[in-house]
């Protein structure tokens, strides 16, 4: 709890906070740690994969919950990547599929890792780790994500599995 409030008394992340908000025209609520797992806790989903997450976008009430909390900067790279998803839905990004059974009990997307969704959430944190100097392991974790992405669909495209979204 004292890490906690000590990771989250840094006013870089508000900075960040403000500037991605900005840079992407959205203005979803933010919740951090325990908060964002409060919050979290509170709707009726049946499917509990987000409490693995590192974070999650919930649409229907504009709010996005940053769960881990392991360094500064790896909460603004997980913000970057989350407040972009805000911004694929609200300026209905063009050939962009979106999982909708928010709270239901088939939550579980079987395309998340082949999502055109996810490739550019994780493009648009990486570089925004990158242009904004944050530390190399955050920066790493997107580049591995992308390629992680980038695998999958050729690996799904080449079993013929299914047309990924």
């Amino acid at each position: 709890m004292l890490r906690e409030r000590r990771i989250l008394s840094s006013s870089k992340i508000d900075k960040h906070e403000k500037m991605l908000k900005h840079k992407l025209n959205v203005e979803p609520k933010v919740y951090y740690g325990k908060a964002a797992r409060k919050e979290m806790g509170k709707y009726p989903t049946k499917n509990l994969k987000w409490k693995k997450a590192n974070g999650f976008y919930n649409p229907p009430l504009n709010e996005v919950y940053i769960f881990k909390l392991l360094s500064v900067d790896s909460i603004i790279g997980i913000l970057a990547h989350e407040l972009r998803h805000v911004y694929q839905l609200e300026h209905k990004k063009k050939d962009f599929t979106f999982h909708y059974d928010w709270y239901g009990e088939n939550n579980f997307d079987p395309f998340y890792l082949c999502r055109k969704t996810e490739l550019d959430a994780n493009e648009f944190a990486y570089q925004y780790c990158l242009e904004n100097e944050l530390k190399n392991n955050v920066t790493e974790h997107y580049l591995k994500k992308k390629n992680k992405w980038i695998k999958t669909r050729e690996k799904h495209k080449r079993k013929n599995l299914h047309s990924c979204p």
